[in-house]
């Protein structure tokens, strides 16, 4: 009847969250009709931590961020946002990277990214870098078999090549 007094029985269908109200549905109990409606006021309202919570980790090259979090489960809302600075690339004792064209680089300790290339130098001429090890390309090649020796023993490979080139000894 359109002129009864309605008594719902209500059902929540969906809870408040920090921003929105909750909605809730009722059946008549005295005729079955139904009715769905906002549960005003409902809202919870955000409850931010006392503490400050990174919310991104800074890296080499981008910046984080830190603020107070709502703890509330499923809220993401952040207030006081603050960005940390990035961090830039740590070289300094990094791994050294022979590149295998007559340079190398220094990695960086964080991300693994290398360096600018510097040209691998050769002074003790054994036909390896001095600060990457990598042999040389074009390096000091022996003048009587073209190799290029290196190792713990090249000294003596290109001394005992030297001493045949000079009595003309032939490959």
């Amino acid at each position: 009847k359109a002129d009864a007094q309605h008594q719902y029985d209500w059902t929540v269908l969906n809870d408040a969250t920090c921003t929105a109200n909750g909605h809730r549905k009722g059946v008549c109990i005295l005729c079955g009709a139904e009715a769905t409606e906002e549960i005003a006021g409902s809202a919870l309202g955000h409850v931010y931590s006392s503490h400050i919570t990174i919310v991104k980790e800074p890296t080499c090259t981008e910046p984080g961020a830190e603020g107070n979090c709502c703890e509330r489960e499923g809220c993401e809302a952040i207030i006081d946002m603050i960005e940390i600075p990035a961090l830039g690339h740590d070289y300094e004792n990094g791994k050294v990277v022979g590149l295998g064209n007559g340079t190398h680089a220094i990695e960086c300790n964080r991300c693994k990214d290398r360096g600018s290339p510097e040209a691998c130098t050769d002074s003790d001429n054994d036909g390896y870098c001095d600060t990457c090890g990598e042999m040389m390309q074009g390096g000091d090649h022996c003048k009587y078999c073209g190799q290029i020796h290196g190792g713990v023993f090249g000294w003596l490979t290109k001394f005992f090549h030297s001493i045949l080139a000079l009595f003309g000894a032939r490959k």
